[in-house]
């Protein structure tokens, strides 16, 4: 087709849907091919490289963690002293885990083969420990709280000085809003039955554990509360 002797060409308009259409369909299927190739890139940092907090200790195990109000991490563990199984613990203020302390085995009435801690903080951070431990004749439930300076507290016996109840273990402890500890945990009585035992702290005393479980022949064997 010519104009005044000139060639002349249509173009045909491209429909603007039609361009909008396709662009859509593009970026769907790049975002597709993104979400599929690196899911864990976009849902998750991961986790980052574990970090040794009990330093030269030996045989560590049943590890307990508890965070205070800031974030900051508070952990207890049983491990090895080079004689005896010991309660060690440490925490993580932001710069860092502190050196581990040992909380069991260097107060004074201190028993050996020291297992399962539990630990709870109070509001102001502070941590309180329980766990099971041999004096020697019976082994019991102790307890230790660090006060606002920093110093682990004498250790205290929850489940009682007397003969029974005996074979006392697995402790559970939690703090009521004055930060007074409450403890359950499975020891045997006068006739060897299994009881669940509870106990709390009032002032300065622990009173005489109570059997929450019973005093009846049944129910036997209660054990891990």
């Amino acid at each position: 087709m010519t104009f005044h002797g000139r060639p002349y060409t249509t173009r045909r308009r491209e429909n603007p849907g039609r361009i909008i259409s396709v662009l859509v369909a593009a970026v769907l299927v790049v975002l597709t091919t993104l979400l599929v190739a690196t899911p864990l890139a976009i849902s998750s940092p991961g986790w980052p490289a574990p970090q040794n907090i009990s330093a030269s200790i030996t045989a560590n195990y049943t590890p307990q963690i508890a965070l205070d109000a800031w974030g900051s991490p508070h952990v207890v563990w049983t491990g090895q002293d080079g004689t005896t199984s010991r309660i060690y613990y440490s925490e993580n203020t932001g710069s860092g885990w502190s050196a581990p302390e040992n909380i069991s085995g260097t107060l004074p009435g201190s028993p050996v083969d020291d297992k399962l801690p539990q630990i709870a903080l109070d509001d102001d951070g502070n941590p309180h420990v329980t766990w099971t431990g041999n004096d020697g004749a019976v082994r019991r439930i102790y307890y230790s709280g660090r006060n606002a300076v920093g110093v682990w507290q004498p250790l205290e016996i929850v489940s009682g000085a007397g003969p029974t109840p005996t074979n006392n273990s697995s402790p559970q402890m939690a703090l009521d809003n004055d930060g007074n500890p409450h403890v359950t945990w499975t020891g045997q009585d006068g006739s060897g039955v299994d009881r669940t035992y509870y106990s709390e702290k009032t002032g300065a005393v622990w009173p005489p554990p109570n059997s929450i479980s019973g005093t009846n022949p049944t129910p036997t064997e209660n054990k891990e509360p």
